[in-house]
């Protein structure tokens, strides 16, 4: 979290810098900045990735962009509060600053291998990889990043098919932050 200096400027506590970064690249350095991801090294064709990130009913303004790469002609799809089946398996949370350990408690869970994700509200559908998808004629990945608020209580769903004829690596994930409620009163002087 950024500190006040003797002028009641805010200053980064890593860099003891004015915090002129933008408010994500901050969060990384408060520790408050996670990332989760799937990869699959020989995607079968037609075969899929799926990763859900579950939001607690008390969490709020956790601001998060999905993403997916692959070195094969993938879509991509991402959906708000479908319905999933089975309990998945978990999948880490990892903080992006390397040197803390805490991890982001009880506000997202983020699970694979659902047998089944149906539902829920559309949000976007993306291609990447080679064969010209995108206008890349070679591997490429989403640069169509998607930036969401998500909301408390609802489960957010990335699915990647391949579909470039052969196996393929692919890769799906989220990289997000909870947005430190204090800290944001404080600069508005509330």
């Amino acid at each position: 979290m950024g500190l006040q200096n003797a002028n009641g400027d805010w200053v980064d506590d890593i860099t003891d810098s004015m915090l002129t970064t933008d408010h994500a690249h901050h969060e990384i350095h408060t520790g408050n900045h996670w990332f989760s991801n799937v990869v699959d090294k020989a995607l079968a064709n037609g075969g899929k990735i799926n990763l859900v990130f579950s939001v607690d009913e008390t969490t709020d303004l956790t601001h998060m962009i999905m993403y997916a790469r692959s070195l094969g002609t993938c879509e991509i799809e991402f959906y708000e509060n479908p319905t999933v089946g089975g309990d998945g398996t978990p999948v880490e949370v990892q903080n992006r600053r390397r040197d803390m350990h805490g991890v982001i408690t009880g506000a997202i869970t983020a699970t694979t291998g659902h047998t089944s994700i149906t539902g829920g509200t559309w949000l976007d559908t993306s291609w990447v990889g080679s064969n010209g998808v995108a206008g890349s004629t070679g591997a490429g990945n989403d640069r169509a990043s998607l930036e969401i608020l998500l909301k408390p209580g609802f489960k957010y769903a990335i699915i990647l098919e391949n579909i470039s004829g052969s196996s393929a690596r692919a890769l799906v994930g989220g990289d997000y932050y909870k947005h430190n409620t204090d800290w944001h009163n404080k600069i508005q002087g509330k």
